[in-house]
């Protein structure tokens, strides 16, 4: 089923936890294009991006999902991004 956002997701968390078996990152990025009002895709996409160190991506990701995620989804987004933009040091974002 590779148009199934949830799937995607699911699919990244396991190479997130296995990263020799392949790129959690392009797993994440495809759900986010499948879903691209679906929270949790662009969580879990900023979250890997953490994971390697990608802060300025995971921040983008956070405010691209912010800006297209369901109105009852947003918060997590938003509380996301407003924790990793205050652990970066980037309090004016």
């Amino acid at each position: 089923m590779p148009n199934d956002a949830e799937l995607r997701v699911f699919r990244g968390d396991i190479l997130a936890s296995q990263p020799a078996l392949g790129d959690a990152l392009a797993e994440y990025r495809r759900a986010v294009d499948i879903a691209p009002n679906w929270a949790i895709a662009y969580r879990s996409l900023a979250a890997a991006q953490m994971g390697r160190k990608q802060v300025d991506a995971a921040l983008e990701t956070l405010k691209t999902g912010a800006s297209r995620v369901r109105r009852a989804e947003a918060d997590g987004v938003l509380s996301d991004l407003a924790g990793l933009s205050e652990s970066a040091g980037r309090h004016e974002d």
